[in-house]
């Protein structure tokens, strides 16, 4: 993709929460849960398909639990170059209500992954960094990929950083790793700078009641990953004047309900009020009321297009926000 290029397509996911594991061998796939994430993969692929998506961005706790036979069912179905004989299909479902390769029961697009809550464990740190480091394009990580990393896409930057700014690998509620917040810090002000590139963040924790009820993520948490949106130095807080970043939206699952908000972020050098957009994604799998979301980026127009599908009524909605990137 050119670097100068201003409209980019991708698809979101989130909380999938594959559960095989509990089902049974003989009944491998046969969960609620894999049932609706097989509903979402039908749709997507079409959706992402038309919509000429680059890829599809997982949000989080991709499986219940962290174990190989969860994860190795979540590679079978959100893996679109998961190896072996059928690509992967499981041994046992050639029925073809089952079978992943034939029916379209498989992502086609590459996915993005992230540490979620759910199944955190040092295996799924090892699988995030296996892919991403494999993966074209990558501009920077941490941690070799395994708690954060940034790829460019045109004229935007789209930055994972786990469950958020300042977490470790995997799930430390209580824990602050200040040297990923501080090379978060270093590698924008570096690379960023006041270019007014597009920026993207994508976690799993937001600001919506759910993460913030104090059992995630702590206030003190949040005004940290703020301070370095907003180019203060970290524990200064929102009454410190700032100079935004070009911050698109920061994206998160979590919640399993979407929610569409701003986030109070402080003031800028000229005495404006900054407000970041969190942008909350109902889940993909885990619930009954599920489905994905396709989002345009058209930096030509101005303009930021959200499309979520709610599979389980096949039913649309549609929300945008003005957007500038490049020469101001």
């Amino acid at each position: 993709m050119p670097d100068a290029q201003k409209w980019v397509t991708f698809g979101i996911i989130t909380d999938t929460h594959i559960d095989a594991s509990y089902a049974g061998i003989s009944k491998y796939r046969d969960t609620d849960k894999v049932k609706r994430n097989r509903g979402t993969i039908d749709c997507i692929n079409i959706d992402a398909y038309n919509a000429g998506c680059w890829g599809v961005v997982h949000l989080g706790d991709m499986t219940d639990a962290g174990d190989a036979q969860n994860m190795v069912a979540f590679r079978q179905l959100y893996e679109n170059d998961y190896p072996g004989k059928n690509g992967g299909n499981i041994a046992g479902a050639s029925d073809k209500n089952y079978n992943a390769y034939s029916c379209g029961y498989r992502i086609e697009k590459p996915v993005f992954p992230t540490m979620g809550n759910h199944g955190p464990s040092d295996k799924w740190a090892s699988y995030i960094q296996d892919r991403i480091l494999a993966a074209n394009g990558l501009s920077a990580s941490y941690n070799n990929a395994r708690s954060a990393y940034i790829w460019r896409w045109g004229q935007y930057y789209f930055i994972n950083l786990g469950l958020w700014a300042g977490s470790y690998d995997y799930e430390s509620s209580t824990d602050i790793d200040y040297d990923k917040l501080e090379w978060l810090q270093n590698w924008l002000a570096e690379h960023i700078g006041n270019s007014n590139m597009g920026v993207l963040i994508f976690q799993h924790y937001g600001w919506e009641e759910f993460s913030c009820n104090g059992q995630w993520w702590t206030p003190q948490m949040r005004e940290l990953e703020l301070d370095v949106l907003m180019r203060r130095p970290l524990g200064s807080g929102n009454t410190v004047q700032g100079n935004p970043y070009n911050v698109i939206g920061i994206f998160t699952g979590h919640n399993h309900e979407q929610v569409f908000s701003e986030v109070y972020a402080g003031m800028d050098l000229n005495g404006n009020s900054i407000k970041f957009n969190n942008l909350v994604f109902n889940d993909s799998g885990a619930d009954d009321n599920y489905g994905f979301s396709i989002i345009t980026l058209d930096g030509d127009n101005n303009v930021m297009k959200i499309n979520t599908k709610t599979v389980s009524s096949n039913t649309w909605s549609s929300w945008e926000k003005s957007i500038h990137v490049g020469s101001k």
